[in-house]
């Protein structure tokens, strides 16, 4: 029996049991002796305040014999900058058996990077509740809503590049030319339009 507000869950059964929010402001959850954390859409996590928050949780860890943290999350677009994208990162590379680490549980569905993101075969590879809890009617409205970045991330668990593509992908990869032999005689110039940010 538990007893619910609106911030914590209490279980009068065992003292000093409870759930509780807290707070994604770093300086506001040191000095926690936490048994289980849960991190809900940790791509939203930005850099450095997510960093604080999600070090400062995990830590409150330490002194449990079992600790048990839950990442949930769908796809960002920054794999190297991101607590996220690091955490991907690591799952991938355990889960490839690239290294060795039993304390890390890795579960990732997603569709292939050159899969057709417009496809309903697409949307069930990568969603295993398709037909169930989301249906195609869903899919076909939101590929009218959302950008191709947007819902590849959210809807297909892909990560992308940037937040937002200029160019859809499969024009931009229509683009290479396999045969063309660049002259280390001649000079080469490249122009790149670059914004104040995200784009390096």
């Amino acid at each position: 029996i538990t007893e619910r507000f609106d911030k914590e869950i209490l279980v009068p059964s065992l003292p000093g049991a409870r759930l509780i929010r807290v707070a994604a402001a770093a300086g506001t959850n040191d000095g926690k002796n936490l048994h289980g954390v849960i991190c809900d859409e940790l791509h939203e996590w930005h850099p450095r305040k997510g960093d604080a928050v999600w070090n400062v949780l995990t830590n409150g860890t330490g002194a449990r014999r079992q600790p048990l943290i839950l990442q949930i999350t769908t796809a960002g677009y920054d794999l190297e900058g991101t607590i996220c994208g690091q955490q991907y990162t690591h799952g991938q590379r355990v889960a490839s058996g690239e290294i060795d680490d039993p304390t890390y549980y890795f579960h990732w569905r997603e569709a292939p990077a050159d899969a057709d993101y417009r496809s309903p075969e697409t949307w069930a590879e990568a969603n295993p509740s398709y037909g169930v809890t989301v249906h195609e009617p869903f899919f076909r409205d939101q590929l009218t809503k959302k950008t191709e970045a947007v819902f590849r991330r959210y809807f297909l668990n892909q990560w992308t590049t940037s937040e937002e593509i200029w160019i859809p992908e499969t024009t931009w990869n229509a683009c290479e030319a396999k045969d063309v032999d660049l002259d280390p005689a001649l000079p080469l110039h490249v122009g790149i339009d670059m914004a104040h940010s995200n784009d390096s």
